[in-house]
């Protein structure tokens, strides 16, 4: 997640605390290809769907925090499928 920049950046300092953001340190490129599929897992993937409607009702003035989780969902989920070397299952539930 972190070769890719979605990890999260806090800033915090002593009792002061601010934004939290994506570090943006990684490769742009996957960001840049992670975007639109998920763009297209939010309205197609029930899973991937229910995950953005939530954090976008943590914080309904920043819809693009649920686009940024559904990417990095979907970093994670394509990271695991390739080095398991395993099929997408749509029903597969973690255990």
């Amino acid at each position: 997640v972190s070769y890719a920049g979605l990890d999260i950046v806090f800033n915090e300092s002593g009792k002061f605390k601010g934004k939290t953001r994506i570090s943006k340190r990684g490769n742009n490129r996957i960001r840049e290809c992670l975007y639109m599929p998920a763009l297209s897992a939010k309205q197609h993937n029930a899973k991937i769907k229910d995950l953005n409607d939530r954090i976008v009702a943590k914080n309904p003035k920043i819809k693009q925090k649920g686009t940024v989780a559904c990417m990095r969902k979907l970093l994670v989920l394509v990271y695991t499928l390739w080095n398991k070397n395993e099929e997408y299952d749509p029903s597969y539930e973690a255990a």
